[in-house]
C-alpha cells in the first residue's frame, strides 16, 4: 500500500501493515500431554490456567481453589503479632544465657518470639494457638524467677503431661544445676519444670514435673524421666502384674492429655534379661538410639522393660522402617502399660 506524502515528497503517514495471522506453536506431544505418543501436536492453550499452571482435562477454569485472582488460596491460620511488657529482671530471665530460654520457648510453642531488652517488650508472632501457648510458657518461666510455679491442671490442655516424681528423686532428675532436665528438653524439644498443681478443692502437695510439647515429644521425655526414677528407686514405675510379669505403671493423665481420636497410639513393653539389656542398650545407649531411629518409634528402657511408644504399623509391613509416629512390632510376650488408679 502507498503512504501519504507532502508536496516535497516527505512521508507523513505510513499505511499500516496488514494484520499477521497468529501462529500456533508446535511442540512435542509428550511435552504437552506428558505422554506416550511420539508424534507432534499443537499447543493446547485451553488446558492452561490463568496463572500458567496446567489443569486436568475435565477441570474447568473456576474449579481450582484460588483467591479470585488466579492465585492459590492459603487456608493456613492467620499469623498475627501480640506484645506484652515485662520487668527488666524478668526480661533477662526469659532471655536466658545466650538467648537459650527464649529459643526453647519458641521451639516448643512454634511461634516467633522477639525480645527487646531496651523497653522490656516481648513480641509474639504466630497463629492464635501458638501465641496462647507462648504467653502461657512465658508466664510459667517468669514465675520460676520468684518462687514455685503453680499450674492449673483442671483446665484441659493437649500440650501437658504431668509426671509424679518422688521427693527423694527430684534432685537426681534435675541434675547438677538442672543440667539433666535441660538435656532431656533439648533431646525431645519440650519445656519441663517442677510446679505445684492448683484447682478447686486441691490442697498444696509436693511439686510435680510438668512436660509441655507435642504428644510424641512428651511421651519420649516422660519415659526418659521414668527411666531415671526407676534407676534411682527401683520398683516405683515397674510393678508386678496379676500374672507376675513386670508391668509399666504410668502416672494418671491430666485432663486433655490423651492420644488423638481414631489412632492406636499406645506403649508396649518387653521384659529383658540382664544379658539382653546390656546388648540392647549398647555403648552409651548407641544401640537403643539406632533401634529407635530404624523403627521410627519412641524407645526407652525403664528398669528392665523396653518401652515402645507410638502408633502400630500395618501388620503387612512391620519389618519396614516407620515414620515418626509408628511403634515397632513386639514379640508375643509383650505387655501394655497401665495407668495408676487414684487421684493425681
Amino acid at each position: 500500500r502507498g503512504a501519504l506524502r507532502s508536496a516535497s515528497g516527505a512521508t507523513l503517514l505510513q499505511a499500516p501493515h496488514p494484520p499477521v495471522a497468529p501462529r500456533t506453536m508446535d511442540v512435542e506431544a509428550d511435552e504437552v500431554d506428558g505422554g506416550g505418543g511420539g508424534g507432534r501436536g499443537r499447543f493446547d492453550s485451553e488446558r492452561m490456567d490463568m496463572d500458567g499452571g496446567p489443569r486436568g482435562r475435565d477441570e474447568e477454569p473456576g474449579d481450582r481453589r484460588d483467591d479470585g485472582r488466579g492465585r492459590p488460596r492459603d487456608n493456613r491460620p492467620r499469623e498475627d503479632r501480640e506484645s506484652i511488657t515485662i520487668d527488666k529482671d524478668d526480661a533477662a530471665f526469659v532471655l536466658g544465657r545466650g538467648g537459650a530460654t527464649k529459643k526453647k520457648i519458641a521451639r516448643v510453642c512454634g511461634a516467633q518470639i522477639d525480645l527487646s531488652e531496651t523497653d522490656s517488650r516481648i513480641d509474639v508472632t504466630g497463629t492464635p494457638l501458638q501465641r496462647r501457648r507462648a504467653l502461657d510458657y512465658l508466664g510459667f518461666v517468669i514465675q520460676q524467677r520468684t518462687g514455685a510455679v503453680r499450674v492449673d491442671v483442671e483446665e484441659a490442655r493437649d500440650d501437658l503431661t504431668v509426671v509424679q516424681v518422688p521427693g527423694d528423686c527430684v534432685a537426681f532428675v534435675m541434675g547438677r544445676g538442672g543440667q539433666t532436665l535441660r538435656t532431656i528438653e533439648e533431646e525431645w524439644r519440650t519445656l519441663m519444670f517442677f510446679a505445684k498443681l492448683k484447682g478447686p478443692g486441691r490442697v498444696e502437695e509436693s511439686e510435680q514435673l510438668m512436660i509441655f510439647g507435642e504428644l510424641r515429644a512428651r511421651r519420649g521425655a516422660e519415659l526418659k524421666v521414668m527411666s531415671a526414677v526407676e534407676h534411682k528407686k527401683p520398683g516405683h514405675f515397674v510393678v508386678r502384674g496379676e500374672d507376675g510379669a513386670p508391668t509399666l505403671s504410668l502416672c494418671p493423665r491430666a485432663p486433655g492429655d490423651k492420644e488423638p481420636e481414631g489412632s492406636d497410639w499406645d506403649i508396649d513393653t518387653i521384659p529383658l534379661s540382664n544379658e539382653d539389656f546390656s546388648y540392647a542398650l549398647g555403648s552409651q545407649g548407641s544401640t537403643r538410639r539406632k533401634l529407635a531411629t530404624a523403627s521410627g518409634c519412641v524407645l526407652e528402657y525403664v528398669g528392665m522393660l523396653a518401652c515402645i511408644a507410638g502408633e502400630r504399623a500395618p501388620a503387612a509391613s512391620t519389618c519396614a522402617p516407620r515414620g515418626p509416629r509408628h511403634r515397632a512390632a513386639a514379640p508375643r510376650h509383650r505387655t501394655r502399660a497401665r495407668t495408676r488408679p487414684g487421684p493425681r
